[in-house]
């Protein structure tokens, strides 16, 4: 199970680089988590700079009226590695005032970080209680550093190419001035 898991984890990483954009990435990511490491619920949120909400990128595995678009501050587990950058388990959800219901099993939230910054959350649950081994925890933490990874090369690639586009645009009016 250890090397299914560890090939899993290199094929995520061989997936998540041909992605171009953050939903391209997202996307991947929890259909490889759900799809072949069968995890049941998948999702990744980022967090949106201006209002600090958790924004759904891509979930699976639940029905969709269960998955919130948007979770604000002071709202479900999942901000907990938000907050201070650690995976977080519970066994059992039922027993947090903060859960946001859903599968009335356990929980895994792990920080996304981009650099040193935690700039979003997978989250995995299942419908059992006590669900999650460490060994889960460890690849959940290891997809957490690639998603993280994948993201910041997107956003790199996406701010290299604005400001080639501004470049572009400053030497053709350059250009027009001279003529």
């Amino acid at each position: 199970k250890q090397s299914k898991r560890q090939a899993a984890l290199l094929q995520l990483s061989a997936d998540l680089a041909v992605a171009l954009d953050e939903q391209d990435i997202c996307k991947r990511a929890v259909h490889h988590l759900h799809d072949v490491l069968g995890f049941d619920y998948v999702s990744v949120f980022l967090v949106d700079e201006d209002s600090g909400d958790r924004v759904l990128q891509v979930g699976i595995g639940l029905p969709d009226q269960l998955i919130p678009d948007r979770m604000p501050p002071g709202q479900g587990l999942s901000e907990r590695p938000l907050l201070d950058g650690q995976l977080h388990y519970t066994p059992d959800v039922t027993q947090e005032s903060n859960y946001i219901p859903g599968n009335n099993g356990s929980e895994v939230d792990v920080p996304i970080r981009i650099g040193k910054e935690v700039k979003g959350v997978l989250i995995v649950e299942s419908a059992r209680l006590h669900a999650f081994s460490q060994n889960d925890c460890d690849v959940l933490n290891t997809a957490a550093n690639i998603i993280g990874l994948a993201l910041t090369r997107a956003w790199i690639f996406t701010i290299e190419h604005r400001q080639f586009d501004e470049l572009a645009v400053m030497h053709a009016t350059a250009m027009a001035m001279t003529e």
